[in-house]
């Protein structure tokens, strides 16, 4: 099940440079810190790697060639998870 976080937060630094204990969903400034979740970064990347892959051919297999897409999209998730 997923958690119903935002996608992106924002960390906005004070005056001194540091930054606070509090976050936001959006960007105050050009200075603010964007962190975005794991598991959201990597449905991006994967789609992109499809989206990539569909419109360019650049990862087109025959059928005697290994890895079938789903699978290396498979390891670039296991990957990114550090699993």
């Amino acid at each position: 099940m997923k958690a119903n976080a935002p996608e992106k937060l924002y960390l906005h630094p004070t005056s001194k440079g540091e930054v606070g204990a509090s976050w936001l969903t959006f960007p105050l400034t050009n200075e603010d810190i964007e962190y975005t979740r794991t598991d959201a970064f990597i449905e991006k990347a994967v789609k992109w790697i499809e989206e990539i892959n569909n419109h360019h051919y650049i990862m087109r297999y025959s059928d005697s060639c290994e890895p079938p897409l789903s699978e290396l999209t498979e390891w670039f998730k296991n990957y990114m998870k550090e699993e």
